[in-house]
């Protein structure tokens, strides 16, 4: 039986966290919920925190109601992967972002098989956006932030049309 992403943040949360437990590299897994990384600022001070870890930002949804049938959730995601550098050079901290960098390609990619098995579905333009990020939080922790878009069926959410 299929299993399909269903359009609510629980859900997604869930996917991200799966992926994160199946990569034999990253170690945790950060749900972010507004615009700015106050929760990554304070759970990455927390013992049991590890790098290189994956952040999912709270995704924007736009709802497709053509009045009948299927409602799709057009949502635009971002994710990060962060890395702490091994130590305070500039080598260090390229060989950071290019971790950062190969982790999310191994997400991107993982993605589209899970679209193409029928979880949720792409977009038939895709625009994968990965771009560095240094500095982050109190570790000031390198890496990856990935733009994309899914499509999920948001009728369990909104319900179908009268």
């Amino acid at each position: 039986m299929m299993t399909y992403l269903a359009s609510d943040i629980l859900a997604q949360q869930e996917y991200f966290r799966q992926l994160v437990a199946k990569d034999d590299q990253l170690q945790t897994f950060l749900f972010e919920g507004g615009e700015d990384i106050e929760h990554f600022n304070e759970k990455s001070k927390a013992p049991d925190f590890q790098y290189p870890c994956l952040v999912l930002f709270m995704p924007m949804l736009e709802i497709d109601d053509p009045g009948y049938g299927n409602i799709d959730a057009n949502q635009d995601n971002a994710f990060a992967i962060l890395y702490m550098p091994t130590e305070d050079t500039d080598a260090a901290r390229n060989e950071a972002l290019q971790r950062g960098q190969l982790a999310a390609f191994r997400v991107i990619a993982q993605i589209r098989k899970d679209a193409r098995s029928g979880i949720f579905r792409l977009p038939e333009e895709r625009k994968w956006r990965v771009r560095p990020m240094s500095n982050v939080g109190p570790d000031k922790a390198h890496g990856s932030m990935v733009d994309f878009n899914i499509i999920t069926n948001a009728n369990a959410q909104v319900g179908f049309s009268d």
